[in-house]
């Protein structure tokens, strides 16, 4: 696989709350931005990062245990200010509390056309 076909995301936090504001109901996830300041910087409304209906895995123990979801709330001003996005699990779901945070991994891939 190519370096540039995958996107490392460290130490994001899942917010433990069940949403209901669009039409699927989704946890949210929020970027490390006090870590890295590079996330800071991507320009959300031009980026291909983080689409709707992208697969992510997800991983407390360095991918040992592997879980995945999709992404299926992308509000680009949220992303910028707050580096939040929703996600819906697929297949297994952790168990988590406030204090969960993920390594994440996303594929360029485009998930959805695949299911």
């Amino acid at each position: 696989m190519s370096a540039g076909t995958v996107k490392v995301y460290k130490n994001v936090q899942l917010l433990p709350r069940l949403n209901f504001d669009s039409h699927t109901p989704h946890y949210e996830m929020k970027l490390d931005y006090a870590n890295n300041r590079k996330l800071r910087t991507v320009k959300w409304n031009k980026s291909k990062r983080l689409l709707p209906q992208s697969l992510i895995l997800l991983s407390k123990d360095n991918f040992k245990t592997i879980y995945f979801a999709t992404i299926c709330k992308r509000d680009e001003t949220q992303l910028q200010n707050e580096g939040k996005f929703g996600i819906t699990w697929e297949g297994k779901r952790p168990s988590f509390s406030i204090e969960s945070y993920f390594d994440v991994i996303e594929c360029d891939v485009y998930f959805e056309a695949y299911r």
